[in-house]
């Protein structure tokens, strides 16, 4: 098979820390792909790493990416494109099941999915090695040779429809979609349309026009030479280079030009661009984006001129725009940034500010900061001793380099084959090659006023403006004004202010990267080094990743925090004032690649640290002093600010339809769990002075729960909890006080919440049906597991392929502060299905499941054993991944660090008749002898196009919105079929009459 390459490639340059070996292949067809070796180095003399990584597996991963995405749709025909990459997914000559390769790759425990965008369509999996050679036969054949039925196209556009309706509820993406049109009129960028929906696909075009198009674009774009691929695996670049030469050598070759849009320049040197756009949110949110369009910089990768100016830009330090808007509480984030900064045509350098109603108010003085800091930078001149300390930052990352996952790594470098040279695709973005001041300055020039496009997000207009006009696509309401003369004028004359600075040099930069002597006997799990009253520190010294980076975790657990819905907004308003308060000083360690941030809990207060090991100590005392002195860095209105945003998040969570579903699912099965709609009206009539009141006494009764891994030693990962013990000086909590949450035991039989959604404009529904299976133990644990492996492929293939409920199917397996319980959950539209239709088919569904269980062989199971403990045994692929995993254990109260390893020990244990008769169990069309079931569903709303606005919210947060959860179930009008008191009328009354489980869970 030699003869099917035609040429290899550099070898692209790669970090020291990175163990894989790379090869760059072009074949005969055009096609290209990199080769990705993830085989160890045999001659590591590190016998503890050896031994550790024996039993471990990895994913193999492939992505191919094809050179044209939505900007080759026809105009007659959006969505095009998108429409091709769901079919291609149903069959091809040589598989013709419909669902062969998904079904294939779910089974074996992987994953696979596709996506469109603006300039490319990627498609990738991943899955256990000992199946990649068949999973590559199966998938290369999606580009040689796909059926693209007619019957299978007109009920795939039902899912790109779907997928359409769940975008349509998202403001950014509507934002997005609007700014689009202000390109030059006519041009690809100006029409397009990403994702298509029935109109284009369906109302718009008859079927055998649609039929014949598709095949015709697929011959067009899905061309070897328009093509990268890349592949990873634990097996040598010989064998990889064979897999690519025999699977993929048969794509064909048009040999027509790739997609150009090089005619397109300046596309968006448009009047319409140069506008004030004000734009009405569905959620609560006030935004001003501030974009200049910039020449395309996928080719300015060596001095990311761009990028250098977003770090000025997007500073949070002393003396930033930042810091400046939030002394005048105008702002309380920003963020700058390169948007489509590999595109061909274009790119957006964007300044992101989330306002205050104080901010809005003050929006035009807000912009004037921001050019009045770009006046700042253009007087200073390019810094080549920032630009050094950048460069200084991404070498030293790239040298140290975290690893990830091979699905990362493969759709990284399919995609970056596209756009730069075979030497430079894992390196080129993110080192900075090349200080060159010219182009620095070239695209400050493009930094003015007259370049501007502002797009402000609100619900509130100024006076005498109203949302006159509708974005065609998805739907938003806005209106546009010119910016006038004047604004122009004093934002192009603005002096830089006095108190706006550059950033100072960062006293967090690194400087000692030596790691820790491995040790001889090195435990496989972290180990308890503190335990007292007070206190617990979990502790594991890496000698497996080998980098000089280091984690340090602390949660205090406080009783108050579960008290009361009152008692957790606290909690949450308190995590924010500190995040606030912290940020100054905080930003220069994120700048060099440290990260300090707190979180809010269920039980209390996280504060999570990781980096460069050096300097992880200092920020933890940086840290624990503002929790003890939290009260000197606030005032009033730095609290109503605070609190103003805290609302709007509080009720975005409970207006976003799949938030809400997540929420009252929480809310109805754990006990001491307060949802947003609990605690938003707590939170509306929260006083300064209870939060005074609060930070003061949060310290007092404290449990510290506390994980350090990476390379620190036992000693330092002491003294350091141990100084933080000492500082907070707080004391012990009684044992009969230790917060603790659980899970109360549902009924027999089945219950339903049916509730309205709270988005008026979104027609999404949801049906999910959680089964609870009871207390956790390890064999209930893997039992579930499998019988979620056997049924998990045809639950989708029935339910989202051949019925087409949605775009969103899914059924999971999951544990709950000791409780196990598994969901089905389907996302559909109301225009569609009702929520009710969508939980019969489920049922149906689980009926068919119980014939596949019962009808699984003795060696059908044998191999889902064996694929369920490689699954299992898939390694970590960064001490990231290692410390999540087992500070997952630490926070949940269950210390079971080696986890997979007992429950893989389980699965060999496993024999037919356990799974046949534990389905049985837990399946209404079983035995239902543990039959336990709760269907949440919510109803969306059916829009009448042709109708007028009627929302009803008229203000950005200040106000107290109506929280109230419509209950559309009544008992009194049951459906045919359903027993006595099927509906839950009464959330807290229903909560409130569970039972505890018969044994504690410890």
């Amino acid at each position: 098979m030699e003869d099917h390459i035609i040429e290899v490639l550099k070898t692209p340059i790669k970090s020291k820390s990175d163990k894989k070996e790379y090869k760059i292949i072009k074949l005969k067809n055009g096609l290209i792909a990199v080769l990705i070796s993830d085989v160890q180095n045999q001659t590591d003399s590190n016998e503890i790493n050896q031994v550790e990584t024996a039993k471990e597996e990895k994913m193999a991963a492939a992505t191919l990416q094809i050179r044209a995405g939505c900007l080759c749709d026809p105009v007659e025909i959006l969505g095009l494109s998108h429409f091709l990459e769901h079919m291609v997914f149903m069959g091809s000559e040589k598989f013709p099941a419909e669902n062969d390769f998904d079904s294939f790759i779910r089974k074996g425990g992987g994953s696979t999915n596709a996506y469109t965008d603006y300039e490319e369509t990627a498609f990738y999996f991943e899955c256990l090695e000992k199946h990649l050679p068949e999973a590559l036969d199966k998938w290369s054949q999606f580009f040689i040779a796909p059926l693209l039925k007619e019957d299978a196209l007109t009920r795939e556009r039902e899912a790109v429809d779907s997928e359409f309706q769940m975008a349509l509820p998202n403001d950014e993406w509507r934002k997005w979609q609007l700014l689009m049109r202000t390109a030059k009129k006519g041009t690809c960028v100006q029409v397009s349309f990403p994702w298509g929906n029935l109109k284009t696909l369906k109302d718009n075009i008859s079927d055998g026009e649609l039929y014949k198009s598709v095949h015709e674009h697929r011959k067009r774009y899905y061309s070897s030479h328009n093509m990268t691929l890349a592949i990873q695996a634990r097996l040598s670049l010989e064998t990889l280079e064979d897999y690519v030469k025999d699977f993929f050598s048969g794509i064909p070759n048009n040999n027509l030009p790739k997609p150009n849009f090089s005619e397109l320049v300046d596309v968006f040197d448009t009047p319409e661009f140069n506008r004030i756009y004000y734009i009405k949110p569905l959620t609560e949110i006030i935004q001003l984006d501030l974009v200049w369009a910039l020449p395309s910089q996928k080719y300015e990768y060596k001095s990311k001129a761009v990028k250098y100016l977003s770090h000025f830009l997007g500073d949070e330090g002393k003396g930033s725009i930042l810091s400046y808007l939030k002394k005048h509480m105008w702002a309380l984030s920003l963020s700058a940034y390169p948007e489509f900064d590999n595109n061909a045509i274009f790119s957006f350098l964007t300044v992101s500010v989330i306002l205050t109603e104080k901010g809005l108010k003050n929006v035009f003085n807000v912009i004037e900061v921001v050019f009045a800091y770009i006046n700042l930078i253009k007087a200073k001149g390019p810094q080549q001793q920032v630009f050094d300390e950048v460069k200084i930052i991404a070498d030293t990352d790239f040298r140290f380099e975290t690893q990830h996952p091979a699905s990362y790594n493969t759709s990284t470098l399919a995609t970056n084959l596209h756009i730069y040279p075979p030497e430079d695709v894992i390196s080129a973005s993110q080192l900075y090659r090349e200080y060159n001041p010219d182009k620095i300055i070239a695209v400050l020039n493009k930094l003015i006023p007259r370049n501007l496009c502002i797009a402000i997000t609100t619900k509130v207009l100024p006076e005498g403006l109203q949302f006159n006009k509708k974005e065609t696509w998805l739907q938003a309401e806005y209106t546009d004004i010119q910016i006038s003369e004047g604004l122009l004028s004093k934002w192009e004359l603005v002096k830089p202010y006095t108190e706006l600075s550059l950033p100072p040099p960062n006293p967090y930069l690194t400087s000692n990267f030596d790691l820790l002597p491995c040790t001889s006997n090195h435990p496989d799990y972290p180990q308890k080094l503190i335990n007292t009253a007070k206190c617990e520190l979990w502790y594991r010294q890496d000698q497996k990743f080998k980098l000089p980076t280091a984690h340090f975790n602390i949660y205090l657990l406080n009783p108050l925090t579960i008290e009361s819905p009152k008692n957790f907004a606290l909690t949450e308003l308190f995590v924010e004032l500190l995040s606030f308060a912290t940020c100054e000083e905080v930003y220069p360690a994120t700048v060099a690649t440290l990260s300090a941030y707190f979180r809010a809990k269920d039980r209390g207060v996280a504060f999570l640290i990781d980096g460069y090991n050096e300097k992880l100590p200092l920020l933890l005392e940086l840290m624990t002093k503002y929790i003890l002195n939290l009260s000197d860095h606030i005032n009033q209105d730095i609290f109503n600010g605070i609190k103003e945003e805290a609302l709007k998040k509080y009720y975005n969570k409970i207006f976003r339809t799949a938030t809400l579903g997540y929420e009252l699912e929480n809310k109805l099965l754990i006990r001491n769990y307060f949802s947003p709609i609990d605690t938003y009206r707590e939170l509306y009539n929260l006083t300064f002075d209870d939060m005074q009141k609060f930070i003061k006494h949060f310290p007092k009764n404290l449990y510290v729960k506390s994980l350090v891994q990476g390379n620190v030693s036992a000693d330092i990962a002491c003294d350091t909890i141990n100084k933080l013990i000492k500082s907070l000086d707080f004391e012990e909590i009684p044992k009969e006080k230790y917060p603790k949450l659980s899970v109360p035991q549902i009924p027999l039989g089945e219950k339903c919440l049916f509730v309205e959604s709270f988005n008026k404009k979104d027609t999404n529904c949801i049906t999910s049906n959680v089964y609870q299976v009871g207390i956790f133990s390890l064999k209930d644990m893997v039992l579930m597991d499998t019988v979620m492996r056997i049924i998990d492929e045809p639950c989708f293939n029935t339910l989202r392929t051949i019925e087409q409920l949605g775009y969103d199917v899914s059924i999971y397996g999951r544990r709950v502060h000791g409780i196990l319980m598994y969901r089905l959950r389907v996302n559909s539209q109301a225009d569609k299905y009702t929520t009710q239709y969508l939980d019969s088919r489920i049922e149906a569904f689980l009926k068919q499941s119980q014939k596949l269980v019962d009808e699984t062989t003795v060696e059908g199971l044998e191999k889902i054993k064996e694929d369920l403990i490689k699954t299992k045994q898939v390694c970590d692929h960064n001490l990231e991944e290692e410390v999540n995993r087992n500070w997952q254990e630490i926070t949940d109260d269950d210390y079971m660090f080696d986890r997979a390893k007992q429950e893989i020990e389980c699965i060999k244990t496993i024999k037919l008749g356990d799974i046949k008769t534990w389905w049985s169990k837990h399946n209404h069309f079983g035995s239902q002898e543990n039959f336990r079931k709760i269907s949440f569903q919510i109803a969306g709303h059916i829009q009448d196009n042709q109708a007028t606005s009627t929302e009803e919210t008229v203000t950005n947060g200040s106000g107290l919105k109506d929280t109230t959860l419509k209950i559309l179930g009544d008992n009194k009008n049951l459906p045919e079929g359903r027993p006595a008191g099927y509906f839950i009328e009464d959330i807290d009354k229903f909560k409130n009459s569970l039972c505890p489980f018969s044994k504690a869970v410890e």
